[in-house]
C-alpha cells in the first residue's frame, strides 16, 4: 500500500478501497493517500463516507479529495458549509477546494471573509484568488485593513491573481502597509498583473534599503522580503524606467538584491547593451549565486558564450 502512495496505478483502484477499510490505521491511511492519486479512478465515495465518519485521519482524506479534484469538490462544498466541526479541518478543506473552485462559489466563501478565525479569512481569500474572477473583487476590497497582517496579505495576492486596474490601485496602496508581509504580496501582485503605472512605486520600494528586514538567507526568500518582492516584480514590469532600475540595483550591496536584479533584467526581455553589460559586470561577482543568475539571465536575453570562454587560464 505504501508502494501506491509513490506510485499510483488505476487498475489497483479496488485494492485501495479494500486499504481503506483494514483493521490497521498505517494501512488505511496509507490506503486514503493512494486514493488522493488516482485521478478519476478514485474511490470518492469511500472517502466522502472516511470523511463523514470523523476518523482520526481527516485530514488525508480532505488532502486526498482535493488531489481528486472536480469530481471530489461538490464533497468538500458540502462539508465546508455543513460545519467542518472546527477551523482547523475547514481551512484544510478550503485550501483542498480553492483549485476546483469556480464563479458559484464565490458567494458563499465571501462570506468567510468575515469569519472570527483569521486563518478561515486568510483560506476564504486563497480560494477566491485561485477563481479569479473579478466578481470576487468586492469582497476582497472589504478586507484590505483587516486586523490580521496574514489576511491583508492573503487578500493582495488574491487582489493580484484576479488582476483587474481596480486592484491593481489598491496594490499600489498596500506596498506602503505596516508589515512586510504584506507589502511583499503587494509587490508580488502587481508584477502578476503587469500594472505598468505601478512601475514608479516598485522601484521605489526597490531602492529603499529600509524595505529591508534583514538579509535573506536564499535568493528565492521573497515573502517577507519586501525589496526583493519589488525586484521580481519590476523584471516582469518591462518598462524603460524598470530596467534602469534593475540595472542600478545589480551593483546593490546586498547579494540577494544582486542576485534577484539580474534574474529580473533577464525576464524583461531587454537586450540592448547596456543591460548586456550590467550582466557581464556582475559575471566576477563575488557571490556565486549572484554569477549564476547573471549568466541565466544572458542566456535569457539571448547571449551566449563559445565553450570554454569563462575557464581559468
Amino acid at each position: 500500500m505504501q508502494a501506491l502512495v509513490l506510485r499510483p496505478d488505476p487498475r489497483l483502484a479496488g485494492l485501495v478501497r479494500r486499504g481503506m477499510g483494514d483493521a490497521d490505521a498505517t494501512v488505511r491511511r496509507n490506503a486514503v493517500r493512494a486514493a488522493g492519486n488516482l485521478g478519476a479512478a478514485a474511490p470518492v465515495e469511500e472517502l466522502q463516507e472516511a470523511l463523514g465518519a470523523k476518523s482520526a485521519n481527516q485530514h488525508d482524506v480532505i488532502r486526498a479529495l482535493g488531489a481528486v479534484g472536480q469530481p471530489a469538490a461538490g464533497i468538500l462544498r458540502g462539508y465546508i458549509k455543513d460545519g467542518a466541526g472546527s477551523a482547523e479541518l475547514e481551512i484544510e478543506a478550503m485550501l483542498a477546494l480553492a483549485p476546483s473552485a469556480g464563479r458559484d462559489d464565490i458567494g458563499w466563501i465571501a462570506k468567510r471573509l468575515d469569519a472570527p478565525d483569521k486563518h478561515v479569512r486568510a483560506a476564504a481569500a486563497a480560494a477566491l484568488g485561485h477563481i479569479g474572477h473579478p466578481s470576487a473583487q468586492a469582497a476582497l476590497m472589504d478586507r484590505v485593513d483587516d486586523p490580521e497582517p496574514l489576511v491583508r496579505a492573503t487578500v493582495a495576492r488574491a487582489l493580484g491573481q484576479i488582476g483587474t486596474v481596480y486592484a491593481s490601485k489598491q496594490l499600489v496602496v498596500m506596498l506602503s502597509d505596516p508589515s512586510a508581509l504584506v507589502r511583499s504580496m503587494a509587490a508580488w501582485g502587481l508584477g502578476h498583473t503587469g500594472y505598468s503605472e505601478a512601475s514608479a512605486s516598485l522601484e521605489g520600494l526597490a531602492a529603499s534599503p529600509s524595505a529591508v528586514s534583514s538579509e535573506a538567507r536564499r535568493e528565492g526568500d521573497v515573502y517577507g522580503q519586501p525589496r526583493l518582492a519589488a525586484v521580481e516584480a519590476l523584471g516582469r514590469m518591462s518598462t524603460v524606467s524598470a530596467v534602469e532600475a534593475l540595472k542600478g540595483l545589480a551593483d546593490a550591496p546586498s547579494w540577494s538584491v544582486r542576485a534577484k536584479a539580474a534574474k529580473a533584467l533577464g525576464a524583461t526581455g531587454t537586450a540592448d547593451g547596456a543591460v548586456i553589460a550590467s550582466l557581464e559586470n556582475r559575471l566576477t561577482d563575488p557571490v556565486g549565486l549572484v554569477r549564476a543568475e547573471s549568466l541565466l539571465g544572458l542566456k535569457a536575453l539571448g547571449k551566449t558564450y563559445p565553450p570554454g570562454h569563462f575557464q581559468i587560464p
